[in-house]
Parts: C-alpha cells; structure tokens; sequence
C-alpha cells in the first residue's frame, strides 16, 4: 500500500529532494532564559538547547568540509550577548541580522528558536520585544539560499505554512508524502495540490514544537539520557541530528539528514504522552530539503 500511495504521490508531485552542493551553512540562533533562576517567567533549557545545537551543526559541517558561520543570541542568567559580544538585543537585531544576511542561493540557513511564545506565536524577547510570525517568516523567505527553522516555543505551530495540521496518516518516505493507509495519503496530498501555489513558499520549511494552541515544554524527564538538561522538543531535535546523549558529544547522523527524516525520527522517537501534548507540526510542500 505504502508504494501505491507514493507512485501516485510521485504522478501528483514529480519534485524530488533538492540534493545540491552547500557553500555555507549559516545557523542562527535565538535562545533566553528571561533573567536569574527563580524569576518569574524563568527558562532553564534554552541556553543549553542552543549550545548543543551549535557543537553539533559544527561538527556536521565540519566533518563534511562545509564552511559553517553562525550568529548566537544569547540571554542566560540574566546576561545577553550575540555571538559572545555581551550586549542588548531584541526584535530589531534580529530582524537587521535577517534583512542584511550575506548568502547564497546553494547556502543553508538554519534557524533555532528557544523560548517563550504568546498565545499569537509570537517571539518573546528578553528585553521584552515580540516577534510575530509574519515578520519572521517573510524576512527569511527572502533571505538567499535554503531555510529551514526549528521553533520550540508554546503556540509555534502559527510559523507553519497554511496552519496546516498534521495527524498520525503523514509519513514522509524518500522526500516524498506516503502512508501506510492510501486515504490518509491522498487527502494531504490533494490539498497541497490545491492550495500551495506560491514556489518561493518552498524555500523554507518550518518544523515547530507544537500546534497554534498548544504549550511546548522547558523539559520532559522520562528518565532517558540528559533529557532534563534539554527543552522537551528540542531534545529530540537534537537525536534526530544525531546528538550522542548517552555521551552529551556531538556525532555524525546515519545516512542522509532531510527535513522530514528529521521529522520522522522525532514522531517515531518521541513518546506518546509527550506528542499527544505538545504535538509538533510541519511544513507540507511536495519538496523535501536535503541538509547533510
């Protein structure tokens, strides 16, 4: 069945992974705190959901001889810096970094969000700015080259293309929509033949913690290696790119890493308790994008 549903997904769609040569892979990174442990809108994870993230896209790049650049914003105990320069920052920084970024069109950019969210999915800076999807989205949109963007914050399912709504049917094989059950494949599959029109849409792919109303979580202690020390979604992220927790050291992923089998890997990973909760959604476009 699960070959039926993708040649005719293959007939619907004939784009296939886009597995082009990388000139750079730039990571971006938002992560806060929001001020010293016992405060009241405290974070414990954020800062070290980035720090991970960044030895580990390091490692990747560097292992495949990449050139990697990246830019950190940074608030943790109530000290903020961007890329190790303790200064200020908020929603204009970020906005400046994104509308000025120097990139190709065979470059990658990763961008990482840790954080709080508001009920509208908007970015809560620590200096007390918002980020709204719209703006964030059309700035990266812009931006030359490939983007994909890693959102672990409450309501961050409203960064998703189209709100569209994932449900247990979706199963992305070979860059390519299929399912175990035909039905479950073709109604997805038809709906983004209708309704995504817009090609520059398939430059960015968003994969969030949770849906537009649902909360994400500081931590998630199932007893697993270093869960705890991680947000709760963004410690699977992590697996997915192939992070050691047994060890905490960044290691080389098996096989080729795209966006949706970083997907994949979190949905067949991540515990039922955990997704029913804070269900992650994703970018549905008929491309996948290939990132190592």
């Amino acid at each position: 069945m699960r070959i039926l549903s993708a040649m005719i997904l293959l007939l619907l769609f004939p784009s296939c992974a886009g597995d082009i040569p990388r000139t750079d892979v730039i990571f971006i990174s938002i992560a806060s705190s929001y001020g010293t442990e016992g405060s009241l809108n405290y974070l414990e994870n954020p800062p070290g959901d980035q720090r991970a993230l960044s030895e580990q896209l390091t490692y990747i790049s560097s292992r495949k001889k990449i050139p990697f650049k990246e830019y950190l914003f940074l608030e943790d105990n109530g000290r903020m810096s961007i890329s190790g320069d303790e200064r200020p920052w908020g929603r204009k920084e970020i906005l400046s970094l994104l509308e000025n970024l120097e990139s190709e069109d065979n470059d990658l950019i990763i961008f990482h969000y840790s954080g709080h969210g508001d009920s509208n999915g908007s970015m809560i800076m620590p200096d007390g700015t918002r980020l709204n999807p719209d703006d964030l989205l059309y700035r990266l949109r812009r931006a030359r080259g490939m983007k994909c963007a890693f959102i672990d914050s409450c309501y961050s399912g409203r960064y998703v293309n189209g709100g569209s709504t994932l449900v247990n049917g979706e199963i992305f094989y070979e860059g390519q929509l299929v399912s175990e059950s035909f039905a479950n494949a073709l109604i997805p599959s038809l709906k983004l033949f209708f309704t995504v029109s817009e090609p520059s849409h398939w430059n960015t792919w968003v994969l969030s913690a949770a849906t537009s109303s649902q909360l994400s979580y500081d931590s998630w202690d199932e007893g697993l290696d270093r869960q705890s020390e991680f947000g709760a979604f963004t410690y699977y992220l992590l697996k997915a790119f192939g992070y050691r927790m047994d060890t905490g050291t960044p290691a080389l992923p098996e096989g080729r890493l795209t966006f949706y089998t970083i997907y994949d890997t979190i949905k067949s990973t991540m515990s039922e308790t955990l997704w029913r909760r804070a269900t992650p959604q994703a970018t549905l476009t008929p491309v996948d994008l290939v990132l190592f």
